[in-house]
């Protein structure tokens, strides 16, 4: 069952990272971090494994994305909250958010030129 579990998370990691990459280009520019939202920052291996395979920074939270966007939308329309930013700060000093630094960049450069044959 390990086994399995590590291959999902190890070719989500590389895909996010051929993702980003596609990113990168489009902007013709590096973006300097990952941002994930949902159900999948309780991941906190994946969200390693991402920042790894990207050589980047990933900030996850808050898990209940959509939901509290959708309160703090209706919150600013009701002029309760001014504005997105204020928003923003709300939602991230009342939610668990994570942070994650890239190690052992060059094992996942490996992956990811294997990943990439397999593409």
């Amino acid at each position: 069952m390990g086994e399995i579990v590590r291959c999902i998370f190890d070719s989500l990691a590389l895909r996010y990272r051929w993702v980003v990459d596609r990113i990168d280009e489009m902007c013709e520019e590096r973006i300097p971090a990952i941002n994930i939202v949902g159900g999948g920052t309780k991941e906190k291996m994946l969200s390693q494994f991402a920042s790894d395979a990207c050589g980047r920074p990933v900030y996850t939270g808050p898990v209940e994305a959509t939901a509290l966007g959708n309160i703090a939308a209706q919150a600013i329309a009701l002029g309760e909250i001014k504005d997105i930013a204020e928003a923003r700060e709300v939602i991230a000093n009342s939610t668990e958010m994570g942070h994650f630094e890239p190690k052992d960049t060059a094992m996942w450069d490996e992956g990811y030129e294997r990943f990439q044959k397999i593409l």
